[in-house]
């Protein structure tokens, strides 16, 4: 792993791996936005799949094999000093057809941690969420809210099994039960939408009350994150904290929201966080190699490594972005 400089050494870093709890509830609504009424049989459930593994799975395709590519660099290379881990251990045969099935958020006998592109647990986790909420949403004849409460019964029962089973109603879930956390959470993001599209707003344009609420929203996440370790075991605190959050900005109307949709970088940012998400455990290896490494960057410029970490992240999510995500989605949208 990358050397962190001391600026990046507190616990909003070190807990910022929650943030991806904010997607999972983020992703329900958003997906419940766009399909809630729209999924009604066998035929609307596969257009569904079919278009959101197109949108998803060739990223994580082509980045599980570049770090097929890089651990087989790593068995041929192996130096003490520039790569110090020795090859195909986690990252071996079993878990590599365990990523290429999208299973690596499902607790599997003689697992026991992540492999090859660490982040991409989500994404499988994500999928079965994905084959759930489709399941629920194309098979029910009932109102669209009712569904979304059977599929967050569903969810809950999940949960309560595995949090029996386990002894404890964590939701720190990776690559054993991570699927029931994607499932909970974007099960959550479903309800949310459901509640924010029974909600009018009396009034148009900003309003003061929303710009402190949504500034309101940002302190609680940041204190939510900062004190990461202790609520974790708290189970759903965090499914909560976010699921307000995204209901608070949702309407759109305060200071906050108006700064996001001004700023073309910050829209960026957020048109490539798949890529950007993706792409990031790749780089941080890579840039740790040539950098420290290789090139072994004198200490006095170390503060150097996450900027150039972060500049390196994004051009290639860019591209990423253009290249990959665009070009699959078109034909998703043909596909569906």
């Amino acid at each position: 792993m990358p050397r962190y400089t001391q600026w990046l050494s507190n616990d909003f870093i070190r807990n910022s791996d929650l943030f991806v709890d904010f997607f999972f509830v983020l992703s329900g609504f958003v997906i419940a936005y766009s399909y809630s009424g729209r999924l009604q049989g066998h035929s609307t459930f596969s257009g569904f799949m079919k278009r959101r593994f197109l949108r998803l799975y060739p990223l994580h395709i082509i980045l599980l094999f570049a770090f097929l590519v890089l651990e087989t660099g790593k068995f041929f290379l192996y130096r003490p000093g520039i790569i110090n881990t020795d090859s195909f251990e986690n990252n071996n045969a079993y878990t590599f057809f365990q990523q290429l099935f999208l299973l690596n958020s499902i607790k599997l006998p003689g697992i026991n941690d992540l492999s090859w592109n660490y982040p991409a647990w989500s994404i499988g986790a994500e999928f079965v969420a994905y084959l759930v909420f489709a399941w629920v949403f194309s098979a029910f004849r009932f109102v669209t809210v009712t569904k979304g409460f059977i599929l967050f019964g569903v969810a809950l029962l999940v949960y309560l099994i595995i949090a029996m089973q386990q002894g404890s109603l964590t939701l720190d879930y990776t690559f054993d039960y991570g699927f029931m956390r994607a499932l909970l959470e974007f099960s959550v993001g479903v309800l949310v939408w459901l509640v924010r599209k029974n909600i009018k707003v009396p009034f148009d344009g900003h309003n003061l009350g929303f710009s402190l609420a949504e500034l309101g929203v940002l302190v609680m996440v940041v204190v939510s994150i900062i004190h990461g370790n202790t609520l974790r075991e708290a189970g759903f605190v965090f499914p909560l904290v976010f699921a307000f959050s995204i209901f608070v900005f949702s309407f759109e109307r305060g200071i906050v929201t108006r700064l996001l949709v001004a700023v073309p970088l910050l829209r960026r940012i957020g048109q490539y966080s798949y890529s950007i998400y993706m792409l990031h455990a790749l780089v941080l290896v890579l840039v740790d190699i040539l950098v420290i490494r290789i090139l072994k960057l004198p200490a006095s410029v170390v503060w150097l490594v996450p900027i150039i970490n972060i500049v390196v992240i994004y051009c290639l999510a860019k591209i990423s972005y253009n290249r990959i995500e665009l070009a699959f989605y078109k034909r998703a949208v043909t596909k569906a």
